[in-house]
């Protein structure tokens, strides 16, 4: 789920309770303003949207009800402007463990990474200035901002440390912190993953800040790493 991380200016997050305009099931989620005819704020429309982002849920949803004598549904939102959220990072909209690539060809300059048949194409969505992780091999818990991509290669112009090996095996994925163009997050399905397979240009205004690997193993890099983003369109800071 897009946990709460921290604010970029430091301090508590502030928490407001607000009426829903429809059943909100699941906890922390991205929530919007409503418009005009609702009562209340409501889920994201969708995986692409952020249009009147206000944050997300501070703890459970809500049930919404137009029954008289049923309980008004409200719930807490973080709403900070600045607040960075932590979303897990998944392969797609299903949520399945984040794509690997092996390495079929050896790089002795530590800078070219060439695909094994049948793995995702570095360029088909575009993971041009994304970030690669080594997960299996000389270079484990390295990572590097790919700074071109091809059908069967990504490549980084800051070498890894060892060679790449056949056989070695890398995750790329489309986000790379402090780059301000492929800001992009597509949320999973459930509204609290960040897909690896976003379109590039695609997907809600979320910029990166920090990704966290987790390095122990190479099924914990699939399932366990993050990408911490923060909204650039904000209902309450800075809208587009």
């Amino acid at each position: 789920m897009p946990n709460f991380a921290y604010l970029l200016c430091g301090g508590a997050p502030v928490v407001k309770r607000y009426k829903i305009s429809a059943t909100i099931s699941t906890a922390a989620v991205p929530v919007e303003l409503g418009v005009d005819g609702e009562t209340g704020i409501a889920l994201a429309a969708d995986n692409d949207v952020t249009t009147d982002f206000i944050g997300c849920l501070a703890g459970a949803g809500a049930t919404y009800s137009t029954t008289q004598g049923d309980a008004e549904g409200t719930v807490e939102v973080i709403i900070n402007p600045d607040a960075v959220w932590k979303w897990k990072m998944v392969r797609d909209g299903s949520e399945a463990q984040l794509d690997i690539i092996t390495n079929s060809a050896a790089s002795a300059a530590g800078t070219v990474l060439t695909i094994t048949t049948g793995d995702p194409a570095p360029n088909s969505p575009d993971h041009d200035q994304g970030q690669l992780a080594g997960v299996r091999g000389a270079n484990v818990g390295q990572t590097r901002q790919v700074t071109s991509v091809a059908a069967t290669t990504a490549t980084v112009t800051v070498p890894f440390l060892n060679d790449l090996a056949v056989d070695d095996v890398y995750i790329l994925v489309p986000w790379s912190p402090g780059y301000v163009e492929n800001d992009n997050l597509r949320p999973g399905n459930s509204l609290n993953t960040a897909q690896q397979t976003v379109i590039d240009t695609t997907g809600a205004s979320f910029r990166g800040i920090e990704i966290q690997w987790d390095f122990s193993s190479l099924t914990k890099a699939r399932q366990n790493s993050y990408l911490y983003a923060w909204c650039e369109d904000h209902n309450f800071g800075q809208t587009t």
